[in-house]
């Protein structure tokens, strides 16, 4: 299933973009972004049809990362993207005859021919049973006339039944250090961030992110839009029952890069710990931040928690 769901995140931000909508849902679009993209969908699905790992793999920026929730750590480079290509169209691939279904919910320019959106997918099966339902939000760079992209970050909605908690002695992680960050801001961010959730305090929490943030996480079916609704997600996050009640969270972060002047791309893992210091639950986020007054706030929160098999 860790193959199925890869698949599905690489070809997400090709497929959604596609169909991205035009109307008053969509405030950022434009004529020559919607133009892009569709020329991006286009190629990604002749490329798709071929079955050509390389051909697709030429859809992403040289430096692109995939974040996908169960993946232990994110898929590096136009080689990495190459190599899980390769595997999924090999003749015991579980993709072969799969359909899936993408809905753009949100695509926004960001200026300087950069962009990002958000939306659902489903994964359906040759024999019509749905694989993977989830969420994703990307971001993606104009390149000579056409987009390509740069940060995916796609990840299935969990379910009360999945399992989050791995296994004693689980070693996965081990080794596994965060890159150097000189940038004070987003550091204070992060900090502040990480005491927020030690305290449980939703109003902190909710601080971090922009008047017009979406959470694009998937504890959540679907996405969460605004300040005041993501104040309420952190309020239930943290209610009495909560598995998540009286946690606190690590973060570690894997990558960091500046999308022009106001905005920042980066990635990395997360640990949620109870009052023992017990980890129960990790995963992946690849986040959207921007620069406001002197501080850095999460603008798109796109993350999920790795599932472990019983």
């Amino acid at each position: 299933m860790r193959l199925l769901f890869f698949l599905v995140g690489v070809c997400l931000l090709a497929a959604g973009w596609f169909f991205s909508d035009t109307g008053t849902d969509n405030p950022g679009n434009d004529s020559s972004l919607l133009s892009a993209t569709k020329a991006h969908a286009d190629s990604f699905a002749e490329a798709w049809e071929k079955q050509d790992a390389q051909l697709l793999a030429e859809e992403y920026e040289d430096d692109a990362v995939s974040i996908l929730n169960n993946l232990v750590l994110p898929v590096q480079g136009k080689n990495g993207l190459v190599e899980h290509f390769a595997t999924a169209f090999s003749d015991a691939s579980p993709m072969k005859g799969s359909t899936l279904e993408v809905e753009t919910l949100k695509s926004t320019d960001l200026g300087g021919g950069w962009s990002y959106g958000d939306g659902t997918f489903r994964l359906i099966s040759a024999d019509a049973e749905v694989l993977e339902d989830g969420k994703w939000g990307n971001i993606a760079k104009g390149t000579d006339g056409r987009l390509k992209l740069v940060q995916e970050s796609a990840h299935v909605i969990i379910k009360e039944t999945d399992v989050l908690t791995p296994s004693e002695g689980d070693k996965a992680l081990d080794g596994v250090a965060p890159i150097t960050i000189t940038d004070t801001e987003f550091l204070a961010h992060m900090d502040r961030f990480q005491k927020a959730w030690a305290s449980n305090d939703a109003e902190a929490l909710a601080a971090e992110f922009t008047e017009d943030a979406d959470r694009i996480i998937g504890s959540s079916p679907d996405a969460i839009r605004g300040r005041s609704a993501i104040l309420q997600s952190f309020n239930e996050t943290f209610v009495e029952g909560s598995r998540f009640a009286g946690t606190s969270i690590d973060t570690t972060p894997l990558g960091f890069r500046e999308i022009g002047e106001n905005h920042i791309a980066a990635h990395g893992l997360w640990m949620i710990k109870n009052s023992d210091g017990v980890v129960i639950a990790r995963g992946q986020w690849g986040n959207l931040f921007r620069r406001e007054n002197g501080t850095v706030k999460m603008l798109m929160e796109s993350a999920g928690a790795f599932v472990f098999k019983e």
